[in-house]
């Protein structure tokens, strides 16, 4: 993919975003956008969308939009691995993958099969719920034809879907806390101590001690 086509299919993310958020907004949530979690991290982390519902349920959305109307399963693989970890950070009920193609509904079992609040709204879900509002549909329907410059837009099956009750329906589920981040390897942190001890006469008991840890 030329980098010509790598910015566009950019800017048309970042439009599907914006549909996504105002979608949302529609349906009555709380919507974030380029969320930040609570949690410190060394790594630094924005989740496309957070939205939180009136009874105080939430999902992270991960907007993903792609130039084919079929992508390999290692690459929606991919997306959703992202989309947990992103989940934990926020401790969110839910992660949410709106993609604007089909994804069939074995691979969605497979996919819930491994990550239980995981929600995809593929293709079939989004016509459903664009098609609620006219203005939202048209915006959708050009940035589908214009995004899938490799593919003809698929004829959508349209999947009825109640967001709150998707995401009421997580509240049991247990939410696991976010994997601790890796510790400093002990031979580099002992180096980077010993390499800090000034090499003068009183700080040679210092030296010592840190040689012998080593």
């Amino acid at each position: 993919m030329r980098l010509e086509d790598i910015r566009t299919l950019s800017e048309r993310t970042r439009e599907f975003e914006r549909l996504l958020h105002d979608l949302f907004l529609r349906e009555g949530f709380k919507v974030t956008v380029q969320a930040q979690p609570k949690v410190q991290s060394t790594r630094f982390f924005i989740a496309d969308l957070l939205i939180e519902s009136k009874d105080g349920n939430t999902a992270i959305v991960e907007a993903k939009l792609f130039s084919s109307r079929s992508m390999p399963p290692s690459a929606i693989l991919s997306a959703v691995n992202q989309l947990e970890t992103y989940r934990r950070l926020f401790n969110a009920t839910k992660g949410i993958l709106a993609t604007a193609i089909q994804i069939s509904h074995e691979t969605k079992d497979r996919l819930r099969s491994l990550h239980p609040a995981l929600l995809i709204y593929d293709l079939d879900v989004l016509v459903f719920l664009f098609t609620k509002y006219y203005d939202l549909q048209k915006r959708f329907e050009e940035l589908t034809r214009a995004a899938l410059t490799f593919s003809d837009v698929p004829d959508a099956n349209p999947e009825n879907v109640d967001i709150n009750a998707d995401l009421r329906d997580a509240v049991a589920e247990k939410i696991s806390p976010p994997p601790p981040e890796p510790e400093e390897p002990k031979g580099k942190k002992l180096c980077d101590e010993i390499n800090a001890i000034q090499a003068r006469r009183h700080q040679a008991k210092a030296f010592e001690r840190k040689m012998a840890e080593a």
